[in-house]
C-alpha cells in the first residue's frame, strides 16, 4: 500500500507526525513549504510505520480505498471481540458483521448487506453501553465499516485498557500499549 506525501497532507496530519515524516523520509523540516516533487512522491505505509510508528501508519490508511484495509480492520475489531462476547455471550452481532466485512471484501455480499449487518452492531454498541469494554469493542467492530481504521485500533485499546481498569490504572496502560502491538503485528501481516 503506498500514498505520496501530498496526500496525506491533504488530509492535515497532526503537525509533530508531518514534521517527522518529512524529516525522516525527505530530509528536511520544511513540511509547510515541501516543492511539488517531493508532495508527488510516494511513500508506503511500512514506511510509515517504521518511520512514525502505529499510530501514525494507521492512520495513514485513510489515503488508501476500504477494500485494500478493510480485512486488516476486520483483524482488529477480532482481537477485542472476545470482550464483548465474555460479556454477553449469546450476542452474535459483532462475530456476525466481522465476517460479513470479510465477504464483503470477496465479493459476496453487496453493500446494502454489509450496511445491515453495521446497524446490528450498532444496536449492540447501544445494548453494552453500561458496559464500557463491551461497548468499546462493539465500537471497534462497527467503525470496521467506517474509512477510519484510526477509529477502530483506538476504540480497540480502550476496549483492552477498561477490560483490564479494574486491576489498576497501570494495567489499563498497559493493556493499551499490549493492543497497539497486537494491532502493529495485524498491520505488519497485512503489508507482506
Amino acid at each position: 500500500m503506498k500514498t505520496t506525501f501530498g496526500e496525506i497532507y491533504s488530509y492535515d496530519p497532526c503537525s509533530s507526525g508531518w514534521v517527522k515524516l518529512c524529516t525522516n523520509k525527505l530530509g528536511t523540516d520544511l513540511h509547510d513549504d515541501l516543492t511539488a516533487e517531493q508532495l508527488g512522491k510516494e511513500i508506503s505505509i511500512m514506511e510509515i510505520l517504521t518511520s512514525n510508528g502505529i499510530k501514525h501508519a494507521v492512520w495513514a490508511l485513510r489515503t488508501q480505498d476500504y477494500r485494500d484495509y478493510c480485512l486488516f480492520i476486520a483483524d482488529v475489531a477480532e482481537s477485542v471481540l472476545h470482550i464483548f462476547e465474555n460479556e454477553y455471550p449469546e450476542d452474535m452481532r459483532l462475530r456476525n458483521l466481522i465476517a460479513g466485512i470479510r465477504r464483503w471484501h470477496a465479493g459476496d455480499i453487496y453493500d446494502e448487506e454489509l450496511d445491515v449487518l453495521r446497524i446490528a452492531a450498532v444496536a449492540a454498541a447501544y445494548y453494552a453501553a453500561d458496559a464500557d469494554a463491551a461497548y468499546y469493542a462493539a465500537v471497534a467492530a462497527y467503525y470496521a465499516t467506517d474509512t477510519t481504521a484510526y477509529a477502530v485500533a483506538y476504540a480497540a485499546a480502550y476496549a483492552a485498557a477498561y477490560a483490564d481498569a479494574y486491576a489498576s490504572a497501570y494495567a489499563s496502560v498497559y493493556a493499551r500499549r499490549e493492543q497497539w502491538q497486537k494491532v502493529e503485528m495485524l498491520l505488519r501481516k497485512h503489508l507482506k
